[in-house]
């Protein structure tokens, strides 16, 4: 099954925080998240003021719930309020070539940062892409994001390359580095 299984998890300030796949019930505080996530940092591809619609987020939600669907996410919830979010979206799925590569993004709200939840998020993500037989886990990172680059190195990604001025932020373009991981396969 392609749902990640809920848990609950502590972070490091104590408080009590549950990891569990969005429903539909989640549109407003996603909502919520991605505007707060766009308007306070850089490191996302997050734009302020764009919102997507309601049956189209809550139909990729469903559909990634499949059986079959590599494509999943994970949010971390606050009682209602989505604090954390990360989505495993195949490359390019309709290629028998890569289905077993899989790209991964992540966001979590900046008074969260520091507390564990990229650590819970990403191990959890990468569990799901090896039950999924996802071999090869990729994924853009800003130069500039040292605390998600150093979360990424812990987990044992490398870096295979930079693409150079990938982002123009407030006049200054950014590089991003191409980040990677291999991943054994279950027995």
């Amino acid at each position: 099954m392609s749902r990640i299984a809920p848990s609950t998890i502590t972070t490091k300030s104590g408080a009590p925080l549950l990891l569990r796949a969005p429903e539909p019930s989640d549109y407003d505080s996603y909502v919520a998240f991605q505007h707060q996530a766009a308007t306070e940092t850089t490191h996302t591809l997050q734009i302020p003021g764009r919102i997507r619609p309601r049956e189209e987020l809550v139909s990729v939600w469903r559909n990634a719930l499949s059986d079959s669907s590599v494509e999943s996410f994970l949010g971390c919830f606050s009682g209602n309020t989505l604090v954390g979010y990360c989505g495993l979206h195949p490359d390019r799925k309709e290629h028998p070539w890569v289905r077993h590569v899989a790209l991964f993004g992540m966001i979590i709200l900046k008074p969260y940062w520091g507390q564990g939840i990229g650590k819970e998020l990403l191990g959890k993500l990468i569990q799901h892409a090896q039950l999924m037989g996802i071999i090869r886990l990729e994924a853009l990172v800003r130069v500039t994001n040292e605390r998600a680059i150093q979360l990424y190195k812990n987990f044992g990604f490398e870096i295979e390359g930079t693409r150079k001025k990938a982002a123009l932020i407030d006049g200054q373009f950014v590089d991003e580095y191409f980040i990677a991981k291999m991943i054994e396969r279950t027995p």
